[in-house]
């Protein structure tokens, strides 16, 4: 059994396995991490994100051995990193927030086989949320830091997918997928854009696109994200003015066959019926 070391910065340890055909005249490695099996290569032949390994010296303490030099050990790297994708939400609120929406993002992936991505079925949708409690103590801290003025209402929070994947076990890359869902975000447009963007960056699109807004083909960052991948804005639709009428003149039709029993009022006994129909502000009858 060979003990191969990564680079220094991984800190990391595998084992690696010399098999020899038959006749002895090809080799190829096993390279294991914890006793699982992660990859078999023919020496040499080794993608790009592979990093070849020179063997250390015969006779060390350790149990190496030396084989031809024609012959090169490849150890994994990235095909075991990880990584994470950071999202940032800009939600605007009403002046005097009285509800304070909860926003909820699904991670989806898919697999890149060249130039051609493919959905990949086998990975269990994600979901982050930014809750309505969060949103609420986001606008305190906003308003306690004097922060909260016209033009600005608005609260940021920030959401993290993490333990994700880079490579397919074949060595083919993962592409991620962040959608807002917005099935209890009603009456919201939503702006998406790829990476950290204010909440006006002319960058962002969508707005009243119908459906779900997606950021696509994200590429997790190694370890935990020292910036955004993604931002996304949600804001109301500001209010249109509602038309008003000085007078409104219409003809009553009677669906009562000629009123044979003398029940229909008088034109000047409906008008007084209907003045005294008063409506509030919504046009509800009160």
């Amino acid at each position: 059994m060979l003990r191969i070391l990564l680079s220094p910065s991984t800190g990391l340890t595998y084992n690696a396995s010399l098999i020899f055909s038959a006749d002895g005249s090809d080799l190829r490695v096993e390279v294991k991490k914890a006793d699982v099996l992660v990859q078999a290569y023919d020496a040499g032949s080794a993608p790009s994100h592979i990093t070849a390994v020179p063997l250390l010296p015969s006779g060390n303490a350790d149990g190496t051995i030396n084989v031809p030099s024609a012959y090169s050990f490849l150890v994994l790297q990235s095909l075991q990193r990880e990584g994470s994708i950071q999202v940032q939400n800009h939600l605007y609120l009403p002046e005097d927030p009285t509800v304070f929406p909860a926003v909820t993002f699904k991670l989806t992936r898919e697999t890149l086989y060249g130039t051609v991505a493919l959905p990949d079925y086998d990975f269990e949708a994600r979901y982050a949320v930014l809750t309505s409690d969060q949103v609420e103590q986001l606008y305190w801290d906003r308003v306690d830091a004097g922060e909260w003025k016209p033009g600005q209402y608005y609260v940021t929070g920030i959401l993290l997918f993490d333990d994700l994947p880079l490579y397919h076990p074949d060595d083919y890359q993962y592409l991620y997928t962040v959608t807002e869902v917005k099935d209890h975000l009603k009456g919201y447009e939503t702006w998406a854009g790829e990476g950290a963007l204010d909440a006006a960056d002319s960058a962002l699109t969508g707005g009243g696109t119908p459906g779900d807004v997606s950021v696509e083909r994200l590429i997790p960052a190694m370890g935990t994200p020292s910036s955004v991948q993604a931002t996304f804005v949600n804001k109301q639709p500001e209010p249109t003015e509602r038309e008003t009428y000085d007078s409104l003149t219409a003809v009553k039709e009677w669906a009562d066959n000629g009123d044979p029993y003398g029940l229909r009022p008088t034109a000047n006994g409906f008008l007084k019926i209907l003045q005294k129909q008063v409506t509030d502000d919504s046009g509800i009858v009160v």
